[in-house]
């Protein structure tokens, strides 16, 4: 399997740091202020990708993201199953309640999407409101279920896609991965899709994804351009348009499986 990846993790317009992070395979991207996104290329039969919006205040929200992204790179072997991916992000919040005990950061916490790979299939994962969509044949598709307050009124029809980014109880999660001391287990959406040659998939942060309006943030994934001009795209869209959170994605592109 080959994968091209395009990536950034920026500020914002008015955050001072950043509580997000990145997960690309084994390479960890945190606390910092990207304003090109980065370009890989991942040649390998099992790749693992996610990003994490941490919470708890500055210095705790970038521990609890940094802390269960390292988890994750550390357990990377166990992302091949959908019973293992659960079983793993449960023990990141076993892990994040110890990280809390030592830290004295009770309540530290972040959201995680991700995608494992495995030749011709991909595992979503998601607890909070990280977002991924999968952009094929020119069509754009959220692939995702956010853990939230909005997620809740728009399922009972009481708002729209719109009125999910500018609700004012937007900020408001039914779950995400907390170091708390209690050991209920984080909700977590799973599927499993089918992989093929040219597809590409947009991990991010509710950073990009409340910055812009939805037929913008289409629009954007419906060019045929490059993924890294793509990225450069976004990125520039977002802050033009908001930036009132820290702003992180991964565009990956399918190239050979």
């Amino acid at each position: 399997m080959i994968v091209k990846v395009s990536y950034l993790t920026n500020f914002g317009n008015y955050r001072k740091t950043n509580e997000d992070g990145v997960l690309l395979h084994d390479f960890l991207v945190k606390e910092k202020n990207m304003f090109e996104p980065g370009y890989m290329v991942f040649q390998d039969e099992h790749l693992v990708f996610c990003v994490a919006d941490g919470m708890g205040g500055h210095v705790n929200g970038e521990l609890a993201s940094e802390s269960v992204l390292n988890f994750i790179k550390e357990n990377l072997n166990e992302f091949q199953n959908k019973k293992n991916i659960l079983k793993t992000i449960h023990a990141s919040k076993l892990f994040l309640n110890h990280i809390a005990v030592s830290e004295n950061a009770y309540g530290l916490g972040t959201t995680l999407s991700g995608i494992s790979l495995l030749k011709k299939k991909g595992i979503i994962f998601n607890s909070g409101d990280s977002r991924i969509y999968k952009i094929q044949n020119g069509v754009v598709e959220k692939l995702t279920v956010d853990h939230s307050l909005v997620q809740a009124l728009y399922n009972s029809g009481f708002i729209d896609e719109e009125g999910m980014r500018t609700h004012p109880h937007k900020n408001i999660l039914t779950s995400a991965i907390i170091g708390d001391l209690n050991t209920e287990k984080p909700h977590v959406f799973l599927k499993e899709i089918n992989l093929s040659i040219g597809m590409q998939i947009l991990l991010c942060t509710d950073g990009l994804w409340e910055s812009l309006l939805t037929e913008e943030l289409v629009s954007c994934l419906e060019n045929s351009a490059p993924i890294e001009d793509i990225a450069i795209e976004l990125i520039e869209l977002a802050l033009e348009k908001g930036g009132k959170d820290n702003i992180s994605f991964i565009l990956l592109q399918i190239i050979d499986l």
